[in-house]
C-alpha cells in the first residue's frame, strides 16, 4: 500500500523506482565477474544479463522484504549456493541441485 501511494504522489512507475535503486550496480557486478573470468573462476559464456544482475536482485529483495541489513550468511548463500554453481566453468548448473 505504501508503494502505491509513492507511485501516485510521485507519478512514477515501479520500473522507474527500480532504475533509481539499481543505478550502477549491474556495472559493478559485471566488473567483479569479469575479474573472476580473468582468474578462470567464471565461464564467460554463462554470464547472461539475468545472471549478472541476479546477486544484486536477490540482495535487494532480501533487504526490501525484511527492512533490515542483509546478514553475511545470506550473502554467502547467494554467492556460494546460487551464483557460483551457475557460472563456474566445467560445472553443470543442475549438478549443484541434488
Amino acid at each position: 500500500m505504501q508503494l502505491g501511494t509513492y507511485y501516485t504522489e510521485t507519478g512514477t512507475t515501479p520500473e522507474q523506482l527500480r532504475e533509481r535503486i539499481v543505478a550502477g550496480r549491474p556495472r559493478a557486478m559485471r566488473v567483479i565477474l569479469e575479474r573472476a573470468v580473468a582468474r578462470g573462476e567464471v565461464d564467460p559464456a554463462r554470464l547472461t544479463p539475468r545472471i549478472v544482475t541476479l546477486p544484486i536482485d536477490l540482495l535487494r529483495h532480501e533487504a526490501l522484504m525484511t527492512l533490515r541489513g542483509v546478514p553475511r550468511s545470506t550473502i554467502l548463500e547467494i554467492v556460494d549456493d546460487i551464483l557460483l554453481p551457475l557460472v563456474m566453468p566445467g560445472r553443470d548448473a543442475a549438478a549443484g541441485a541434488d
